[in-house]
């Protein structure tokens, strides 16, 4: 019989954490993750498939619209304008809405298979991460989420602990 999936209702946070712990798992950076994370969790509370996007992006090259919006964020810029391939119509989206996190007013236009989406500083952004807000996230997306994330872990075996992993052989705390 085959699976069938529906909606999962979860908290902005524990699309945060999945999304960013799947990014990792992917072996994005530390700081990319955390910005695709709060963008998926911006696009679950706005009805979209923020986790599914997320995972999209991975495969992307995300780190040229992510150092935008932080040129934008530590005000060593007013204005960026970042342009994204046809293939990265994803990255737009999330890119706009992780502007939006960090307070940034923005333009985009698609024409010719190309996104250009322009970003000005604004004032410090309503959102505000760790909201608990409920969201509804398709199974089968959160499902590949939790695949990726699952990298993360050190297995608890023996043998991991024996190099290194969590207490080590005793846990005398």
């Amino acid at each position: 019989m085959a699976a069938s999936y529906g909606f999962v209702i979860c908290s902005q946070n524990e699309i945060v954490a999945v999304i960013y712990k799947a990014a990792i798992g992917s072996g994005l950076a530390v700081g990319i993750a955390q910005d695709l994370a709060q963008a998926g969790a911006l696009l679950c509370a706005e009805g979209k498939p923020g986790v599914a996007l997320a995972i999209e992006s991975f495969d992307e090259d995300v780190a040229s619209w992510c150092s935008a919006f932080d040129l934008l964020a530590c005000g060593s810029q007013t204005e960026v304008t970042v342009v994204l391939e046809a293939a990265a119509d994803v990255l737009w989206a999330l890119g706009v809405l992780a502007g939006r996190a960090y307070g940034i007013t923005y333009h985009h236009e698609v024409a010719s298979g190309t996104a250009v989406v322009t970003c000005v500083a604004g004032a410090p952004a309503a959102w505000i991460a760790g909201s608990t807000g409920a969201v509804e996230v398709a199974e089968a997306d959160l499902e590949r989420a939790h695949a990726l994330a699952h990298k993360t872990y050190v297995p608890a075996t023996e043998a991991s602990r024996i190099s290194g992993a969590g207490a080590g052989l005793t846990d005398n705390d």
